[in-house]
Order: structure tokens, then C-alpha cells, then sequence
């Protein structure tokens, strides 16, 4: 008998507790070889996403800010009256939120709430910006986005993100608040501070939750079963290398694009169990 060690698992090489999230999955979409790098390695290489840097900083800082006012709103804690940009974000809500928002006292509201769901061995880890749920009728999904534009429909109905987040809330509320909604009853919306008055909807129903559930599945049993000690593919798109942290890494440039052209959806943070995107 051999004494040689077995083969690893791909599953060894994944830091412990890891869990899957429209994060780290958009990433994979996009380009396997970042997955590697930033969640299979934890290769560290600080390229900035944007530049300059120091506006794209503010950026996301700002947007950070503007989470923790709506939150504290929805908990109904005291908040202070915000100054500049911020300011006009927080008139903007409060003059135009959301239309679909079911109303209390039916609707329990909860703002940044995080569930996750079995999935393939695996987590599937989705963190709500707000969680509204009329008890056993129907569950509305908020997602702030204060990018300096509001994407397309099409892009948005692409992310991983409106798939990952329909189809946790419908597996894991379906013991919670007076049982099972039906997928039909489940609506995403994303709110955008550069055009409050434009949400995008989108709705949800059985036939998509069976499809989503059957992609997700596969996906993640995909990625679990490649060579940990090959070199992951790069991205066809090399455009994609424009806001990566990893271009100059993988010689795809070493200049980051313009900071205007960032959106919510390429601003990386980290969503690993220990450190939860915001």
C-alpha cells in the first residue's frame, strides 16, 4: 500500500467556514483567476480599483455613511442631520423612497440582515440593506446604490447579486415569519441615489427560483471541483482588468480606470464569514 498522501481536495485550500456570496461568485463570473487570487489564496495586492484614489476612497465612504443613516432610520434611532452630498442623499430618501416598501406595522422592517442558506455542501451568504417581510404574504428586498450612475436594467438583471439575494430570502425566511412565501411574492428593488424617482424592480417566481436554484448548484459544485494547483483562466474581457485589484499581478495594466465609471457593483469588500460585505 501507497504511503503517499492523498490528492488534496479543492475544498482543503478554501480558507476554513468559507461561504459562497453574490461577492465572491460575481467574481468567479467575471473572471475565475480573481476568484483564486482574492478568495482561494488571499493573494494581497493593493492596485487600487480606481483612481485617483483618494476620490474613489471618499466614495466609498460616503456610500458606507449613507447605509448607516438608513439603518439607523429603520431602527428608529435618532439621526443627525447630514452635511453636503450626504445631505442631498438623505432628502432624496426621504422625499422618494422606495414606492414598493410595504408599510408598517404589517410589515416587519429590518435593515442589514444577513442569512444564508445549505447550498452544495456549502453557505450561501446573503447581507440585506433592508428586509421587509409582510408575515407569510410577501418579502420586498431594498439595495441602496449611491454610485455616480445607475446602471443599466440589463446589467443589474445580470449581477449575481438579483439572483443570489431572490433566492436566499425565499429559502431562508420559508421557516420564519409565519412560514413559506411564495416566490411570486418576492420583489428586489434597487434604490439609486443618482436617480431616486427611478428604482429598479425586479420581481421573482417559481420557475426562476427552480432555474437560479439548478445555476447556483452547478456553479458552486464547478468551482469546487477545479484544480487548486492549476492557474485559473483570466478573463476574456480585459476591460474588466480596469477595475481590479489584480491587473499589474496578472500584467493586464497597471493604470486604474476613472472613478466615475466605478459603480457599487465593482467596489470590492470583503464577504468572507469573518469579514461580511456592508
Amino acid at each position: 500500500m501507497s504511503n503517499l498522501p492523498a490528492s488534496p481536495k479543492m475544498t482543503d485550500f478554501f480558507p476554513p467556514v468559507f461561504q459562497y456570496s453574490q461577492n465572491n461568485l460575481q467574481d468567479y463570473v467575471e473572471c475565475a483567476r480573481r476568484f483564486q487570487l482574492r478568495h482561494l489564496w488571499r493573494q494581497p495586492w493593493p492596485s487600487p480599483l480606481a483612481e485617483p484614489l483618494q476620490d474613489a476612497e471618499i466614495d466609498a465612504q460616503r456610500g458606507e455613511q449613507f447605509h448607516r443613516l438608513i439603518e439607523r432610520h429603520f431602527l428608529e434611532m435618532k439621526v443627525a442631520p447630514p452635511a453636503g452630498l450626504l445631505s442631498d442623499w438623505w432628502r432624496s430618501f426621504v422625499k422618494k423612497p422606495p414606492p414598493q416598501l410595504p408599510a408598517a406595522p404589517n410589515a416587519i422592517l429590518t435593515p442589514e440582515v444577513l442569512y444564508s442558506v445549505p447550498i452544495g455542501g456549502r453557505r450561501l451568504v446573503a447581507k440585506f440593506d433592508l428586509l421587509a417581510v409582510v408575515p407569510g404574504e410577501r418579502i420586498v428586498i431594498i439595495d441602496w446604490k449611491t454610485a455616480h450612475h445607475k446602471p443599466s436594467r440589463k446589467t443589474l438583471g445580470e449581477r449575481m447579486q438579483t439572483a443570489v439575494y431572490r433566492y436566499v430570502a425565499v429559502e431562508a425566511l420559508a421557516a420564519e415569519f409565519g412560514g413559506r412565501v411564495p416566490p411570486g411574492a418576492v420583489q428586489l428593488v434597487y434604490w439609486f441615489t443618482a436617480a431616486p424617482e427611478q428604482p429598479e424592480v425586479f420581481d421573482y417566481d417559481a420557475v426562476q427560483h427552480a432555474e437560479i436554484g439548478a445555476y447556483l448548484h452547478n456553479l458552486i459544485a464547478a468551482i469546487d471541483s477545479r484544480d487548486p494547483d492549476g492557474e485559473w483562466p483570466l478573463t476574456d474581457e480585459v476591460r474588466r482588468c480596469e477595475h481590479c485589484n489584480f491587473r499589474s499581478f496578472c500584467a493586464r495594466g497597471s493604470a486604474a480606470a476613472s472613478r466615475d465609471e466605478l459603480d457599487d457593483f465593482d467596489s470590492f469588500t470583503p464577504d468572507d464569514p469573518l469579514e461580511i460585505e456592508l
